[in-house]
């Protein structure tokens, strides 16, 4: 399975449109998952975004929790400004939420559920759940999962360790959720976030994810694919295939060399379906010979 993420970036035109047209360009040539990964998008911004897509493509794109939804909620504790959008910072483990936090977890729940209600008018089918969101509700789980009762998305979401990895097959367990996909990141050094460098120890994960389906985890109808993400390229695919991963996401080897230029819509579109051509004939004939 291989996946794009977009650009996280809120593009000014004419880069918006030509991001646009290379999404769908990547749809039309048949990528199995286009991720919109928009960390700062308002929902009229990702309305935009989601107008951009033939109707027919939507079940193939999943539409990752912005950030932005925290905006404004109280937080409160040692060195917090009161926002809690900008007492976060990412890291390797994912969201480092700083010292000791009390917050208004009733209203980033409703907002949550707001958000859901929306992507249902988009005609969103899929959702990511960020390993951000897992930090904040840690102390209470039962109110994150509450947010999943009567919701028909299929849920994919991100992990960075495996305590993040058990919390999800834990939670998913416990509430009836059987994760689509699982993003495990940093596999290499990231293209796209300089400095976001590799963990090693994300690679025990596949063979470790299948003894815990076995002996562990036995009421899920399938075991959640793993998908590898961070530094994924061409030349590094046979490493991932070989290391047991179901899949590889896309970022920088997609859009790095088009988001230096302007470009028109037409070299967007041409551009992002060379890079993905080239790792998507690895892909097959790698995976074709393993």
């Amino acid at each position: 399975m291989l996946i794009v993420i977009s650009i996280p970036d809120l593009l000014d035109e004419p880069l918006g449109l030509s991001e646009r047209a290379a999404t769908q360009g990547l749809l039309d040539a048949g990528v199995a998952r286009i991720d919109i990964r928009k960390p700062e998008a308002t929902k009229d911004q990702l309305e935009m975004i989601l107008k951009g897509i033939l109707p027919k493509d939507l079940g193939r794109v999943s539409l990752h929790l912005p950030r932005s939804i925290m905006e404004g909620i109280n937080a409160f504790g040692p060195g917090f400004s009161g926002n809690l959008l900008t007492d976060i910072e990412d890291g390797a483990e994912g969201i480092n939420v700083k010292g000791r936090l009390t917050m208004d977890l009733k209203e980033l729940s409703a907002r949550c559920r707001a958000f859901f209600d929306w992507a249902v008018k988009c005609g969103v089918q899929n959702i990511h759940i960020p390993a951000w969101l897992f930090r904040v509700f840690a102390d209470r789980l039962d109110v994150l999962g509450a947010l999943f009762k009567n919701v028909n998305f299929r849920f994919s979401a991100g992990a960075h360790s495996k305590k993040e990895l058990t919390t999800l097959l834990e939670f998913g367990e416990c509430y009836g959720l059987c994760w689509e996909y699982v993003l495990v990141s940093p596999v290499f050094n990231s293209i796209s976030k300089k400095g976001y460098l590799q963990n090693d120890s994300l690679w025990d994960l596949p063979k470790w994810m299948d003894r815990q389906m076995t002996h562990r985890f036995m009421s899920f109808e399938k075991r959640p694919k793993l998908i590898a993400l961070g530094g994924l390229h061409s030349q590094v695919l046979l490493e991932v295939i070989e290391g047991g991963f179901d899949g590889a996401a896309f970022l920088g080897a997609i859009w790095a060399d088009l988001t230096s230029e302007v470009g028109t819509s037409e070299s967007w579109v041409e551009g992002s379906l060379i890079n993905f051509n080239v790792c998507n004939h690895l892909w097959d004939r790698y995976g074709a010979i393993k």
